[in-house]
């Protein structure tokens, strides 16, 4: 079984993927829609995850220059998210494009960098796409 924790957004306590409202932002829970899907569901007979459209935009991101090393950075985190989302609950990833931004946002704000909504919603979608080809 895989385990992913809640991504709890701190203006309303609620967790981004799986709905459940909590007292504050700052617990580390395990998200119960790991519960949804079974490893084997989310992994191929050779071992590769069958969707990975948080893999493909992660990738899509270091070709631009974005890394993942960076201190604090969640992208590792939140594209097995949408990688295990999407293989969970097909759509995800299109239905939850907001959320996906956000994290986006967020992260450029960081590295204090700019954000252009219209840019973020282009990749994601691009990265969706290119999973479903895979």
């Amino acid at each position: 079984m895989l385990i992913i924790n809640c991504d709890i957004d701190c203006n309303t306590n609620k967790c981004t993927l799986c709905g459940n409202q909590y007292g504050s932002c700052n617990v580390k829970v395990n998200c119960i829609a790991d519960i949804m899907v079974s490893e084997k569901d989310f992994y191929g007979e050779n071992g590769e995850q069958k969707i990975r459209p948080g893999t493909e935009l992660k990738r899509m991101l270091a070709k631009m220059g974005f890394q993942t090393k960076h201190t604090g950075c969640k992208c590792n985190d939140h594209a097995k998210k949408m990688d295990y989302l999407e293989q969970a609950h097909p759509g995800w990833c299109e239905d939850n494009i907001d959320t996906i931004c956000g994290w986006l946002e967020v992260e450029a704000k960081k590295r204090r960098l700019p954000f252009i909504k219209t840019a973020a919603v282009f990749l994601i979608k691009r990265a969706i796409k290119k999973a479903y080809k895979r």
